[in-house]
């Protein structure tokens, strides 16, 4: 049991090394995107894997790991429950207005 649990977290902490290494990230970075989306992303079904890639891309985009992780929170709480808008940006559909009339177009 005890040697599982230590396979687990060797994991996990590759995991986390490999996505700092990638996205330039220092280890506050790292803490902070981690504490941020935990709870979202899971309800999401974003995998491990998915919310490690989000992070290094907002990373060398520009964001602080605070700031990744409040991105990467909002966006998976967007997927896991969608409003109208989001559920029409989701099914490949905008929603515009034309002269005060309202217009929904096909983009994909």
């Amino acid at each position: 049991m005890r040697e599982k649990a230590l396979a687990e977290a060797n994991i996990a902490a590759n995991k986390l090394v490999k996505m700092a290494k990638i996205g330039g990230m220092s280890d506050e970075d790292v803490q902070q995107c981690m504490e941020f989306p935990a709870g979202p992303d899971t309800t999401a079904s974003l995998s491990d894997d998915s919310l490690m890639s989000l992070a290094a891309l907002a990373k060398r985009s520009g964001l602080w790991g605070d700031e990744a992780g409040t991105f990467i929170r909002s966006a998976s709480s967007k997927l896991a429950s969608p409003n109208g808008k989001t559920q029409l940006m989701l099914s490949g559909h905008l929603q515009r207005s034309v002269r005060g009339r309202a217009v929904v177009e096909s983009f994909l």
